[in-house]
């Protein structure tokens, strides 16, 4: 109903109510009576019927609109069920010709049933591992005694056990004389590019005639010596010729060098350090010798050597090998001949040690020297002095006689 209408029927909105009554008793059926309406209210009569107008106008097009669109429903729904009847009997004919297609292919409410249930059971899972890791955790935990550690450790009855502590303060007066196992002295910081004389390749007999790159220059042994006048020499030579040269070859260029040392330096000490060993796989290497077996055999003619001569001879050698008589893995690099950083603490300590032992030892010897000739020449004169005394004392009796006379 438009606005207009409404304010038509505002004149007349005090007999609404009986105009509604009557328009509904009609609709109902209930409205027929044998009385006609009353002229009293021609003009109700006149606005229910322009309601009615109104209305049936209205509900006209309404019922036009719904006949249209119930039409069109009608249809829809005609080619639905047509449509529904062609698809179900597709299905019917696809399930009975390929089942195996059709279970292949689950429904989407089972995809979404298959992710619920996935879904609700990963919780069931994390809890009933956590429990599990809960209840067996004592039983995994390991007792304090056994190693954990995953890197690869030497056994233990390859372990090395020498002492590693020693005193660079010892060494400040010496001197090292080596080849490229002896450069590490320096290279690693063990000790002071003075206290070093070593060359790649050097060895027993080159060593005489070979110059060194040296803190003072590139020079040969002699001048290193009158240069830094040592208390000590070490020489640790023959790991580069012990594969050509002989035993007897090293040793004498070895007597050489040492009787050169001697007349360079008269109160300096000699010490020789054994030839150090070498691998099992670097001897395997070497064809035509047995490497370690000829260095046993130079070390035990150097340790014969120094006994002869009254000379320390240090066996670096025993420290440095495993229970197999080669050079321990521990110390040794990777080519199987060179040392490790540890290997030089542990050779230092070993000579400090050895060297101390060996002087102390040879020590009291040299004050008991001193002490004889001093008591012999007290002894001596006494016994002039005596003798004087004697001769005196016989020489009075004739003076005195000879005084009487």
């Amino acid at each position: 109903m438009s606005d207009n209408t409404i304010d038509a029927a505002k004149p007349f909105c005090r007999r609404l109510s009986a105009a509604l009554l009557t328009a509904a008793l009609i609709f109902s059926g209930c409205g027929q009576t044998e009385e006609p309406v009353s002229r009293e209210l021609p003009s109700v009569t006149d606005f229910s019927r322009e309601v009615s107008s109104i209305r049936s106008s209205e509900t006209s097009e309404d019922t036009t609109a719904l006949s249209a669109d119930s039409e069109t429903v009608s249809a829809g729904d005609a080619a639905s069920r047509q449509t529904e009847a062609e698809t179900s009997a597709e299905v019917t004919s696809s399930q009975t010709e390929a089942p195996e297609v059709t279970s292949s292919q689950p429904s989407e409410t089972e995809l979404i049933s298959a992710v619920s249930s996935e879904e609700t059971s990963v919780p069931d899972l994390t809890e009933l591992a956590e429990t599990h890791s809960d209840t067996s955790a004592p039983e995994t935990e390991p007792p304090e005694t056994i190693n954990l550690e995953t890197e690869c450790s030497v056994p233990a009855a390859s372990a090395p056990t020498a002492d590693t502590a020693y005193d660079s303060e010892f060494f400040s007066s010496d001197l090292f004389i080596g080849d490229s196992i002896s450069t590490g002295y320096s290279l690693y910081g063990f000790l002071d590019d003075k206290n070093v004389y070593a060359k790649v390749g050097l060895n027993p007999s080159t060593v005489l005639t070979k110059s060194v790159s040296t803190c003072y220059g590139e020079i040969g042994i002699s001048t290193m010596l009158s240069y830094t006048m040592p208390k000590r020499v070490y020489i640790m030579l023959g790991s580069n010729g012990i594969q050509w040269l002989s035993v007897g070859n090293m040793l004498q260029s070895t007597d050489t060098l040492v009787d050169l040392i001697k007349e360079s330096c008269p109160d300096c000490e000699v010490v020789i350090i054994s030839v150090p060993p070498v691998t099992k796989g670097y001897d395997n290497t070497v064809e035509d010798v047995d490497v370690m077996a000829k260095i046993n055999e130079y070390n035990t003619s150097l340790n014969s050597y120094c006994t002869a001569n009254g000379m320390l001879f240090v066996d670096a050698a025993s420290i440095l090998k495993d229970e197999t008589g080669y050079f321990n893995s521990t110390y040794a690099e990777s080519d199987g001949m060179h040392f490790k950083s540890s290997a030089y603490k542990t050779l230092l300590s070993k000579i400090q040690s050895d060297v101390t032992e060996f002087e102390e030892a040879n020590a009291p010897k040299a004050e008991t020297e001193i002490s004889d000739d001093i008591l012999s020449e007290t002894v001596t004169e006494a016994e002039t002095i005596t003798e004087a005394a004697i001769d005196t004392f016989m020489t009075i009796p004739e003076t005195a006689e000879k005084n009487d006379e």
